[in-house]
């Protein structure tokens, strides 16, 4: 049923906790994992701010790609970049590009009422 799995990951521990559940899914459906983070950047008034380093966010993939890998499963994984606003658009777009059959991502750290109406 899911060939390709995208995870779409930020440092919050919400996202972080989406790895081993990307994971459970890809051993069950024998799929491969794509681990993403879009590197957000603010936007000034005459450049972009990026809101974490570059090697944060490099680190922070590479750490989860590891963890994919470790767990027995075909993983890789790149980080993109996009402004403030601008990511769900990209994870969505990065998707389609990859072939993704499933879009794996932490919740917002809402409540149980509002989470199931996210």
């Amino acid at each position: 049923m899911f060939k390709k799995i995208l995870v779409a990951i930020d440092p919050s521990e919400y996202s972080i906790n989406a790895v081993p559940t990307a994971i459970e899914v890809a051993k069950r459906f024998e799929a491969e994992v794509f681990v993403v983070h879009v590197h957000e950047h603010d936007r000034g008034r005459a450049i972009a701010y990026p809101l974490m380093t570059r090697e944060d966010a490099e680190k922070l993939v590479t750490d989860a790609v590891e963890t994919v890998k470790a767990a027995g499963v075909s993983a890789a994984g790149v980080v993109y970049h996009g402004f403030i606003g601008e990511v769900p658009e990209r994870i969505i777009e990065i998707a389609k590009e990859q072939g993704s059959d499933l879009i794996v991502m932490g919740s917002r750290g809402l409540s149980d009422v509002a989470g199931a109406f996210l």
